[in-house]
C-alpha cells in the first residue's frame, strides 16, 4: 500500500515541473527582427506643404470669432508730414520731366514740331498735380498713413487754383509754388482721419454668432455669442 501511494505522490509533484521546463525552454532558432517602419518627415515639403491646410495665426482652428492681433502703433503725425512733403516734392519733379523734355526738343527744332509744343504743355500741366499727388500718397503710406489718392489729387488742384491768389497779398506771394503741396497734404490728412474713423466704427460694431449647447438632460439649448 505504501509503494503505490508513494509513486502517485511523486507523479503529482513531477508533472508541473515538466510543463514549466517546457515553457521556459529556449527557442529552437533566433527570433526574427521587428518590421521597420519609416518615420514621417518632420517638415512637409513640395506637394505635401501645398496640400497642408493653412491656419491663420490670429484665428486658431475651431475658433469662430478671430482674436485681435497686436498691431504696433504707426509713427506720429510730424514724421508722416515730413514724408508727405518729401514725397510731394520728388513726385512733382518726376511729373515735370516728360513735359519739360518734350518742350525742350520741340522748341529746339523747326516749325514742323509746333504740334508737339501743345502736347508738351499738356504733359507739363498734367504732370504737376499727378506727380505731386502720387508722391504725397506714397510718402504718407510709407509711414502708416491711410489717405486716398483722389482726395489728395483734388487738394493739389485746389492748391494750384489758389496759387495766383497769393499774389494779391505781397508777403504771401512766395508761398505760391507751395500751394499745390500744402493742399495735397491737407487733403491727405483729412482722408487719413476719415479712414481711421471708419475703421473705428467698423471695429466697434456688434459681432454675433449662433451657439448651440447640449444640457445635462440631453436637450439642445440655442443662443447667441458675440462681441458687443
Amino acid at each position: 500500500m505504501f509503494c503505490p501511494r508513494f509513486l502517485l505522490v511523486l507523479l503529482c509533484l513531477g508533472g508541473p515541473l515538466t510543463g514549466w521546463a517546457q515553457e521556459v525552454a529556449p527557442a529552437a532558432g533566433p527570433l526574427p527582427p521587428p518590421p521597420l517602419v519609416p518615420a514621417p518627415p518632420l517638415v512637409p515639403g513640395g506637394d505635401a506643404a501645398e496640400a497642408a491646410p493653412s491656419v491663420h495665426p490670429s484665428r486658431p482652428r475651431g475658433e469662430l470669432i478671430p482674436r485681435a492681433r497686436y498691431v504696433p502703433p504707426p509713427p506720429g503725425r510730424f514724421p508722416r508730414l515730413a514724408a508727405e512733403a518729401l514725397g510731394g516734392v520728388l513726385g512733382t519733379g518726376v511729373g515735370l520731366l516728360p513735359g519739360s523734355l518734350l518742350l525742350m526738343t520741340s522748341l529746339q527744332g523747326d516749325r514742323e514740331h509746333d504740334a508737339s509744343v501743345g502736347l508738351g504743355v499738356f504733359f507739363l500741366v498734367a504732370g504737376i498735380p499727378l506727380g505731386s499727388a502720387v508722391g504725397i500718397v506714397a510718402g504718407g503710406s510709407w509711414l502708416g498713413g491711410q489717405g486716398r489718392f483722389w482726395p489728395v489729387l483734388g487738394g493739389v488742384l485746389l492748391g494750384l487754383l489758389a496759387a495766383p491768389l497769393t499774389f494779391l497779398v505781397p508777403p504771401l506771394g512766395v508761398l505760391a509754388p507751395l500751394c499745390p503741396l500744402i493742399g495735397g497734404m491737407v487733403a491727405y490728412e483729412w482722408s487719413h482721419q476719415t479712414a481711421l474713423r471708419s475703421a473705428a466704427l467698423a471695429a466697434s460694431g456688434m459681432r454675433v454668432v449662433p451657439l448651440i449647447h447640449v444640457d445635462r438632460a440631453g436637450g439642445l439649448v440655442g443662443g447667441l455669442a458675440g462681441v458687443f
